[in-house]
């Protein structure tokens, strides 16, 4: 919306091209995608991984346990004394018992997932010697081992190298070492086997190479996150065709017209609208007013009254500020657990101030009152610009100080230097909680019915919209049936009497809290009436506004 206003600086009218809204949204959802797929990567890759550990480290307790607990020990040691036996019946013992056994050993690593290797080594002697060396069918170690081999203790991880000297070999699972029997890094687990006797006579350790683990943790990475990724650009492209049909090109139409109202050809495209929501009404406002203002200034021409015209352009923006602000109020209120008054002076044909109430959804009541730094026709220009903008995009946004990012973000660089003051609070009427944020406006008087005391809310507010990029801040408080909102302008505060003495917040709050009625167009009136009694007739300087919002007493 930046390119509507006229910026003046140095005595020179500086021309700035208007904002690309599709090229800033596109960028900022780019922005987005890119952090959440690096939180969506980093999600995936440490699940995957956490995963993949507890598979690799599950199947090789259970297999080295299973190995440890069979004969294939007893066998593989008492080896001479089960060829002689085999001899002795005319059984090749190779053939008949020892290549079965591998087979089986074989069958048992391919059985368990993510086993690399499994090695049974004697330790009976005084150097570790391989009883049996099983290898995953499609893996070839980096160091091949085989029945007779020794392995020096320089070899075997410390910790296991110190039990089999001490001949204390206990169970151990799950350890990540530098596996220098497999040459690589690696998962390594062991266990001790005993023989009939009880005595023990070896170890059976299962090895998986990190790599496995690796390669699984990435293809269940891969999977994942592709289906992940493919849902997020789905997500980013329905969202960005969201925006664009019902945000920017909305915006852009209005821009476009109110630059060629500037060059005297006035057109607006309709097509870009809805014809249900805000952005419409402003456009057919802005028709509307651009179809009277012509009119009115053929007439002025013909009799050459300037001051007339501007006067009839006055009454022009006087009559759309009028019809902008929302009168409905027992219409709104019906059917509904509260009650709410709203009233505008303006200190001008045209004024600054404005106010809206609406729903959002079913259970939600937004309330907004706002004073703009300006008065005339750029002042109300400018607040039904903002008052459409806060209307149309409560619809996308939750929060009350998300609104006002996005108000921010949109009145950023106005070439009329404008800004705007804005309290904004959301009523949950399921869970009686009001969350506000404030913009630079004046504090809220809340009215607790178990005080039975209205108390101006004095808290820090934030700058006010229009000035600089902000992040707002956002409050929450519980109200209760029987409790009453009232927010204002600074016309009342800073009303001032003929000797030029404020009206200030102590008259103010002593005058509120003489007020016994409920009705919040009572409360706003008695308000009024005290206002005016203190001014004494002095000339009213500021527009004075203000919104009560009661719920009813139950």
């Amino acid at each position: 919306m930046s390119n509507i206003f006229n910026k003046q600086g140095d005595n020179k009218n500086i021309v700035r091209k208007p904002r690309n809204i599709s090229k800033w949204i596109s960028a900022t959802l780019f922005k987005r995608m890119i952090l959440m797929g690096i939180i969506l990567v980093l999600t995936i890759f440490f699940t995957a991984g956490y995963v993949t550990y507890i598979t690799y480290t599950n199947s090789m307790e259970n297999c080295v346990s299973t190995i440890c607990v069979s004969d294939e020990f007893i066998s593989y040691h008492d080896k001479p004394e089960m060829i002689e036996y085999y001899k002795s019946k005319g059984y090749d013992y190779e053939r008949d018992y020892a290549v079965p056994q591998q087979d089986h050993l074989n069958f048992m690593v391919d059985a368990f997932k993510g086993m690399s290797r499994i090695l049974i080594i004697d330790i009976t002697g005084e150097v570790p010697v391989v009883m049996h060396a099983a290898n995953y069918k499609d893996y070839t170690p980096p160091r091949d081992l085989k029945e007779g081999d020794e392995i020096p203790f320089s070899q075997l991880p410390p910790a296991l190298a110190e039990q089999i000297r001490t001949g204390t070999v206990d169970t151990y699972y799950n350890g990540l070492t530098n596996d220098k029997l497999l040459g690589v890094p690696a998962f390594m687990s062991w266990d001790q086997a005993r023989d009939k006797d009880g005595e023990i006579i070896g170890v059976v350790i299962g090895e998986s190479s990190i790599f496995n683990v690796l390669m699984d943790a990435l293809f269940i990475t891969g999977d994942s996150g592709l289906m992940f990724l493919l849902l997020l650009l789905l997500i980013i492209y329905f969202t960005n065709r969201n925006l664009q049909l019902n945000v920017v090109k909305p915006v852009e139409a209005l821009i476009n017209a109110t630059e060629s109202y500037e060059k005297g050809n006035y057109e607006l495209d309709y097509a870009a609208f809805k014809s249900d929501d805000e952005l419409y009404h402003l456009a057919t406002s802005f028709d509307e007013m651009s179809k009277r203002i012509e009119e009115y200034t053929k007439e002025v021409a013909a009799v050459a009254a300037e001051k007339e015209k501007q006067q009839a352009e006055m009454n022009i923006a006087m009559d759309i500020q009028n019809g902008n602000l929302p009168v409905n109020f027992e219409e709104f209120c019906e059917g509904k657990p509260f009650s709410l008054f709203a009233h505008m002076d303006a200190a001008k044909e045209v004024g600054g101030d404005f106010y809206d109430y609406f729903m959002i959804g079913e259970d939600r009541v937004c309330l907004l009152i706002a004073d703009v730094a300006g008065k005339g026709i750029p002042g109300a220009m400018f607040m039904l610009i903002c008052s459409t903008i806060v209307k149309n995009t409560a619809r996308h946004f939750k929060e009350p100080n998300e609104i006002l990012n996005e108000l921010n973000l949109h009145l950023q660089d106005n070439k009329a230097n404008l800004f705007v003051t804005i309290w904004i609070g959301i009523y949950d009427l399921k869970t009686n909680k009001l969350r506000y944020s404030n913009a630079g406006h004046e504090y809220p008087i809340i009215y607790k019915k178990n005080e039975g005391k209205y108390t101006l809310e004095i808290e820090d507010h934030d700058i006010a919209c229009g000035i600089f990029e902000y992040d707002y801040a956002v409050g929450e408080t519980e109200l209760l049936p029987g409790d009453r909102i009232f927010v204002y302008t600074d016309g009342i505060p800073e009303a001032a009497n003929a000797e030029g003495e404020l009206f200030g917040n102590d008259r103010m709050m002593d005058a509120i809290n003489s007020i016994k009625d409920t009705d919040p167009e009572l409360i706003i009136e008695n308000m009024r009436d005290a206002v005016t009694a203190f001014t004494k007739g002095a000339e009213q300087s500021d527009d004075l506004t203000c919104l009560c919002f009661v719920l009813n007493d139950q």
